[in-house]
């Protein structure tokens, strides 16, 4: 079964079901309005039982991975990587849902 591995920033290791994965969506990032120096884009990364949420540049590169399930992992990276990368992943946060008894 097909899986992305995401790092997250609290430096904790989660494997994600594509099986599970429900959609994605890429937009501006809202911090902009009041953080001139926040990363530009955000991508959410919607699984049945997780939320990954990316921040970062060139993320559309992501997406288009995320679309042919080829996306293996995800990982913050220092922007000196972002030109061989075509994208610079500045945050990765997690957060799960949780179930309802």
């Amino acid at each position: 079964m097909a899986a992305l591995n995401v790092s997250a920033d609290d430096g904790r290791s989660y494997l994600l079901p594509y099986a599970q994965f429900l959609h994605a969506e890429r937009a501006a990032n809202p911090a902009l309005d009041t953080e001139p120096d926040a990363p530009p884009e955000k991508l959410l990364i919607h699984f049945a039982t997780a939320d990954v949420t990316l921040l970062g540049s060139g993320l559309k590169t992501v997406e288009r991975a995320i679309q042919n399930f080829d996306l293996k992992f995800v990982k913050a990276a220092d922007r000196r990587f972002a030109p061989t990368l075509k994208t610079h992943i500045a945050a990765v946060v997690i957060t799960f849902t949780k179930q309802t008894p």
